[in-house]
């Protein structure tokens, strides 16, 4: 049983098999565009980026990319997303801490990139979305606990988030087998 970024399948093919090869190009666009509603619909867009991020490996691994090919594409797409994170918050209280934690990660995803080492993202954990994510989380749907991401509750968070974030990139890079047979053809060890 294949397991990847928390979900699990029978197969890879089971699930790809019937969808056009073509259909990451559309993915792409749509995390091209989605961000840019950020500013107009905050919950809907961070939802709408995450369930894009977390399905699009299908979509590379029925067009036959390569684990390169797709660690590439993945992590610009990545970044896109955190660039309007950053736009977002720019002017809200969070803004400092989103900046430290963009550049951060900003620093781990060229080294992955450069480096095709997808396990060094357990250095530069993805703190960012999840910090981000809890951010909206707070202030679209409980708006009357926002006050915890200020004061000394925001460094518990912060730590918690942190956690979370170190244990999801151990789970998706080093530990997950879902994408060693990512290549169509031959089996790709991700872990290079």
């Amino acid at each position: 049983m294949l397991d990847c970024r928390g979900m699990k399948f029978k197969s890879m093919s089971t699930y790809t098999k019937r969808l056009p090869k073509n259909l990451i190009y559309y993915w792409a666009i749509a995390r091209f565009l989605i961000p840019f509603f950020v500013f107009s619909f905050p919950l809907f867009t961070t939802i709408t980026a995450d369930v894009l991020d977390r399905l699009d490996f299908l979509f590379a691994y029925n067009a036959g990319w390569s684990w390169k090919k797709y660690l590439i594409y993945d992590k610009i797409f990545d970044w896109w997303w955190y660039v309007f994170i950053l736009l977002y918050s720019y002017g809200k209280y969070i803004f400092l801490l989103i900046l430290v934690l963009f550049i951060y990660r900003t620093i781990g995803q060229i080294i992955t990139i450069f480096t095709e080492n997808s396990k060094l993202l357990i250095l530069f954990p993805n703190i960012l979305e999840l910090y981000f994510w809890l951010f909206i989380f707070l202030r679209f749907i409980t708006p009357q606990y926002e006050f915890i991401l200020t004061g000394s509750f925001s460094l518990v968070l912060l730590l918690i988030c942190t956690i979370l974030a170190v244990l999801r990139e151990y789970y998706v890079h080093i530990n997950s087998k879902a994408l060693e047979n990512f290549s169509i053809g031959k089996k790709l060890d991700k872990r290079t």
